[in-house]
């Protein structure tokens, strides 16, 4: 909502008036409660503003007027206004802060009033941190999905780090992933992830744990390396296939060789031939032979298939 202050009708007049020189206004009589999301909300310390967050209300609202009330023995304001924070100073030490808002329809006329609990006694110096709830991380727990941290909420003002860890039985700190956001990789298949967040000021510093996320499911499985063969192509040489390297979680392998035409198609399997080695034979010369693989686990069936070799020779 955007917040205006372009006339004054007579009832809003009346309490600017009040509000020169220190006064507090007062609830005004028949003014209806709002219907939710008001707050005050920041640290009692020098050097914090503390946010007014205006809500929803009952009756359409055209603006507001916001008056900030500082109590030490007795309460002052500095004034009533549109803006909805305020900047605590060094001569607000000891006093309690609270807000009272005002809610005008487009005629002036006041249709809703709240008042916030206030602050503790502001202090010169934030005490040190300590966590109030814990991180929350939002997003989807699988590979290539973004998650996020929220900070949680503390005791005092702090500046926030980050350490992502995988989990099983217990947590190991991933390496660099230490902003706000962490994207799941193949490594974190299988395990839970979670988030530390630490909390630093002059005073000191603690930490809190984000709850685990779901385990990271099985993806269907993907060559990062195609499979490999070595050997010599020639008759009566033993060849090696190698399966290339993977990522998905929880692959069971097959493999097979194939026999191609001199020109590399129509490939055809080699009957038997379904090992990590194969020699070659008569039957071979002149032709090429590739090794092929597939990858299957839960998520999906994938194959990949070597370069094939030179035309086999006698």
């Amino acid at each position: 909502m955007q917040f205006r202050f372009t006339r004054l009708g007579a009832a809003l007049s009346v309490l600017l008036a009040l509000a020169v020189g220190g006064g507090i206004l007062a609830r005004p009589a028949g003014a209806a409660s709002p219907t939710g999301g008001q707050s005050l909300t920041g640290f009692a310390v020098v050097g914090s503003t503390l946010t007014v967050n205006t809500g929803t209300w009952s009756e359409p609202v055209d603006h507001f007027l916001i008056q900030f009330n500082l109590c030490n023995g007795g309460c002052t304001t500095p004034g009533a206004g549109t803006s909805t924070t305020y900047l605590i100073d060094a001569a607000n030490v000891g006093a309690t802060i609270g807000a009272d808002v005002w809610a005008y329809d487009a005629t002036d006329a006041i249709v809703g009033y709240w008042s916030s609990t206030y602050t503790s006694a502001v202090v010169a110096t934030p005490p040190a941190p300590t966590s109030v709830t814990p991180p929350t991380v939002s997003g989807t727990a699988a590979v290539g999905q973004t998650l996020t941290t929220s900070d949680g909420s503390w005791s005092a003002p702090a500046a926030f780090t980050y350490e992502w860890s995988r989990c099983k039985a217990s947590c190991v700190a991933i390496p660099l992933a230490t902003t706000a956001t962490y994207t799941p990789v193949f490594a974190d298949i299988g395990f839970t992830l979670s988030v530390t967040v630490r909390a630093t000021n002059v005073a000191g510093s603690a930490t809190a744990d984000s709850a685990a996320t779901t385990r990271i499911p099985v993806v269907r499985p993907v060559a990062v390396n195609l499979p490999s063969i070595t050997g010599t192509a020639k008759v009566g040489t033993r060849l090696f296939g190698g399966r290339g390297v993977w990522t998905g979680g929880a692959i069971a392998y097959s493999r097979k060789w194939e026999r191609c035409l001199a020109n590399g198609t129509g490939c055809v399997a080699i009957d038997g031939a379904t090992y990590r080695s194969y020699r070659l034979t008569n039957a071979d010369v002149g032709k090429r032979v590739r090794f092929v693989v597939t990858a299957s686990n839960t998520a999906g069936v994938r194959t990949s298939r070597s370069v094939q070799t030179r035309r086999v020779a006698l």
